[in-house]
């Protein structure tokens, strides 16, 4: 089950830096997989949120699944989101968090819809690209956490609301370029006025 408690953004690998699986500590290229010529298959990829104030949701998603939703009940608190990936033969070279944001104000019958353009995942963490014959870990486990109360600004209008929408998704890639994506996990606030 996912920490429901409050974590700085750092990833795991920061926090036990004896877990084998994670890209880039030092030590991290002895052991671990060789990589192969080819491979057919791509990494196996999860992400998991957890809401911590009270009565907080939680969802997950993995590669080749269906999409998820969760409501948060308060924009206090945080939104731990955890995401691994594992490749036993090709290891992995990234793995990221997507982020993107659909803000919708309503103020009596109209609504207005913005959207930013989100062109970078919003957590990264990568290794440099390894060659067929070299070595690599063979999984990456990413924690990080939203404070709650510094992302959800936005406030409805008089007499009408506020609701923002988060689609979150993870991606993974291997050491032959291989990728996998979950599904969106949707994260939804809503406030009236």
């Amino acid at each position: 089950m996912l920490l429901r408690r409050a974590l700085p953004a750092v990833t795991l690998c920061l926090l036990l830096p004896v877990v084998s699986a994670c890209p880039g500590r030092p030590g991290s290229d002895s052991g671990g997989i060789t990589i192969p010529e080819s491979d057919g298959t791509g990494p196996t990829l999860t992400l998991q949120a957890a809401a911590t104030a009270s009565g907080g949701e939680s969802a997950a998603v993995s590669g080749g699944g269906s999409a998820q939703s969760m409501t948060l009940h308060a924009k206090t608190g945080h939104l731990n989101l955890a995401a691994s990936a594992k490749d036993p033969e090709s290891g992995i070279q990234s793995l990221e968090i997507w982020l993107i944001p659909t803000i919708t104000r309503c103020e009596g019958d109209p609504c207005s819809v913005s959207q930013p353009e989100v062109r970078d995942p919003r957590f990264v963490s990568s290794v440099p690209q390894r060659s067929p014959g070299q070595q690599a870990s063979e999984a990456s486990i990413m924690l990080e956490a939203l404070d709650l109360t510094a992302e959800l600004t936005q406030t409805p209008p008089p007499g009408g609301s506020v609701t923002v929408e988060w689609r979150l998704s993870a991606r993974a890639k291997n050491h032959l370029g291989t990728e996998t994506r979950t599904p969106e996990l949707k994260v939804t606030y809503r406030q009236t006025a």
